[in-house]
Protein backbone atom coordinates (compact mmCIF):
# COMPACT_ATOMS: atom_id res chain seq x y z
CA UNK A 1 0.00 0.00 0.00
CA UNK A 2 0.89 3.59 0.37
CA UNK A 3 -0.26 7.02 -0.72
CA UNK A 4 -1.34 7.64 -4.30
CA UNK A 5 0.85 9.77 -6.53
CA UNK A 6 -1.74 12.52 -6.77
CA UNK A 7 -1.63 13.26 -3.03
CA UNK A 8 1.98 12.26 -2.27
CA UNK A 9 4.33 15.12 -1.35
CA UNK A 10 7.87 14.67 -2.60
CA UNK A 11 10.72 15.98 -0.49
CA UNK A 12 13.41 16.13 -3.16
CA UNK A 13 14.20 15.86 -6.83
CA UNK A 14 15.85 12.50 -6.07
CA UNK A 15 12.51 11.12 -4.85
CA UNK A 16 10.81 12.27 -8.05
CA UNK A 17 13.53 10.75 -10.21
CA UNK A 18 13.35 7.51 -8.24
CA UNK A 19 9.57 7.27 -8.65
CA UNK A 20 9.84 7.84 -12.40
CA UNK A 21 12.65 5.29 -12.73
CA UNK A 22 10.86 2.63 -10.67
CA UNK A 23 7.64 3.03 -12.66
CA UNK A 24 9.30 3.12 -16.07
CA UNK A 25 11.70 0.25 -15.32
CA UNK A 26 8.91 -1.90 -13.89
CA UNK A 27 6.75 -1.30 -16.94
CA UNK A 28 9.66 -1.78 -19.36
CA UNK A 29 10.60 -5.15 -17.87
CA UNK A 30 6.95 -6.31 -17.78
CA UNK A 31 6.43 -5.18 -21.37
CA UNK A 32 9.61 -6.86 -22.58
CA UNK A 33 9.04 -10.14 -20.71
CA UNK A 34 5.25 -10.47 -20.94
CA UNK A 35 4.10 -7.92 -23.52
CA UNK A 36 2.33 -6.34 -20.55
CA UNK A 37 -0.03 -3.40 -21.01
CA UNK A 38 -1.56 -1.70 -17.95
CA UNK A 39 -4.19 0.20 -20.00
CA UNK A 40 -5.32 2.40 -17.07
CA UNK A 41 -2.17 3.91 -15.58
CA UNK A 42 -2.85 7.23 -13.89
CA UNK A 43 -1.83 9.11 -10.73
CA UNK A 44 -4.29 7.14 -8.59
CA UNK A 45 -2.83 3.79 -9.68
CA UNK A 46 0.70 4.54 -8.50
CA UNK A 47 1.27 4.16 -4.76
CA UNK A 48 4.30 5.45 -2.87
CA UNK A 49 5.54 4.65 0.60
CA UNK A 50 8.61 5.94 2.41
CA UNK A 51 10.77 3.10 3.71
CA UNK A 52 13.29 3.38 6.53
CA UNK A 53 16.89 3.08 5.44
CA UNK A 54 18.44 -0.18 6.59
CA UNK A 55 20.77 0.18 9.54
CA UNK A 56 22.56 -3.04 8.70
CA UNK A 57 25.02 -3.36 5.87
CA UNK A 58 25.47 -6.47 3.80
CA UNK A 59 28.87 -7.85 2.90
CA UNK A 60 28.16 -6.85 -0.70
CA UNK A 61 27.81 -3.31 0.54
CA UNK A 62 31.51 -2.94 1.19
CA UNK A 63 33.65 -1.15 -1.32
CA UNK A 64 37.32 -0.46 -1.44
CA UNK A 65 38.32 3.14 -0.90
CA UNK A 66 41.69 4.82 -0.39
CA UNK A 67 43.38 1.69 -1.70
CA UNK A 68 43.60 -0.16 1.64
CA UNK A 69 40.47 0.23 3.72
CA UNK A 70 36.92 -0.96 3.18
CA UNK A 71 34.14 1.58 3.59
CA UNK A 72 30.57 0.46 4.20
CA UNK A 73 28.04 1.46 1.55
CA UNK A 74 24.34 1.00 2.18
CA UNK A 75 22.93 -0.68 -0.95
CA UNK A 76 19.60 -1.52 0.72
CA UNK A 77 18.06 1.51 -0.99
CA UNK A 78 18.57 0.05 -4.46
CA UNK A 79 16.10 -1.93 -6.48
CA UNK A 80 17.32 -4.17 -9.26
CA UNK A 81 15.91 -4.88 -12.70
CA UNK A 82 17.09 -6.94 -15.65
CA UNK A 83 16.06 -5.56 -19.02
CA UNK A 84 17.13 -7.43 -22.16
CA UNK A 85 19.80 -9.19 -20.13
CA UNK A 86 21.27 -5.98 -18.74
CA UNK A 87 21.21 -5.64 -14.93
CA UNK A 88 20.10 -2.16 -13.84
CA UNK A 89 20.07 -0.72 -10.33
CA UNK A 90 17.81 2.17 -9.39
CA UNK A 91 18.27 4.21 -6.22
CA UNK A 92 14.94 4.17 -4.40
CA UNK A 93 15.69 7.34 -2.39
CA UNK A 94 13.81 5.58 0.39
CA UNK A 95 10.61 5.20 -1.68
CA UNK A 96 8.76 2.00 -2.46
CA UNK A 97 6.66 2.41 -5.59
CA UNK A 98 3.77 0.10 -6.52
CA UNK A 99 1.50 0.03 -9.54
CA UNK A 100 -2.03 -1.14 -8.77
CA UNK A 101 -5.39 -1.86 -10.45
CA UNK A 102 -4.79 -4.38 -13.19
CA UNK A 103 -8.45 -4.71 -14.18
CA UNK A 104 -7.85 -3.46 -17.74
CA UNK A 105 -4.38 -4.98 -18.08
CA UNK A 106 -3.23 -7.50 -20.62
CA UNK A 107 -0.24 -9.83 -20.82
CA UNK A 108 1.01 -12.78 -22.82
CA UNK A 109 2.48 -15.76 -21.02
CA UNK A 110 4.60 -18.51 -22.53
CA UNK A 111 4.22 -22.07 -21.38
CA UNK A 112 7.24 -23.25 -19.39
CA UNK A 113 8.91 -26.61 -19.47
CA UNK A 114 8.26 -28.07 -16.00
CA UNK A 115 11.76 -29.53 -15.79
CA UNK A 116 13.92 -26.64 -16.92
CA UNK A 117 11.62 -23.67 -16.43
CA UNK A 118 12.59 -22.52 -19.92
CA UNK A 119 9.98 -21.09 -22.28
CA UNK A 120 8.56 -23.79 -24.52
CA UNK A 121 8.50 -22.27 -28.02
CA UNK A 122 6.18 -24.91 -29.48
CA UNK A 123 3.65 -25.19 -26.69
CA UNK A 124 -0.03 -24.75 -27.35
CA UNK A 125 -0.40 -23.68 -23.72
CA UNK A 126 0.69 -20.06 -24.35
CA UNK A 127 -2.06 -17.65 -23.43
CA UNK A 128 -3.14 -14.04 -23.32
CA UNK A 129 -4.52 -12.94 -19.96
CA UNK A 130 -6.96 -10.05 -19.80
CA UNK A 131 -10.36 -9.22 -18.41
CA UNK A 132 -12.93 -9.06 -21.20
CA UNK A 133 -15.04 -6.18 -19.97
CA UNK A 134 -17.49 -6.58 -22.83
CA UNK A 135 -18.84 -9.61 -20.93
CA UNK A 136 -19.77 -7.38 -17.98
CA UNK A 137 -22.86 -5.71 -19.42
CA UNK A 138 -23.61 -3.93 -16.13
CA UNK A 139 -20.51 -1.78 -16.68
CA UNK A 140 -22.03 -0.22 -19.78
CA UNK A 141 -25.49 0.59 -18.44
Amino acid sequence: GGEDLESFRFRSFEEIRSMLMQVTMGLAVAEEELKFEHRDLHWGNILLKRMPRSASLSSRALRESNGNSLSPVDDSHKTRYVLRGVPIQVDTSGLQVQIIDFTLSRLEAKARDPGSGEANQTADDDFVAFCDLSLDEWLFK
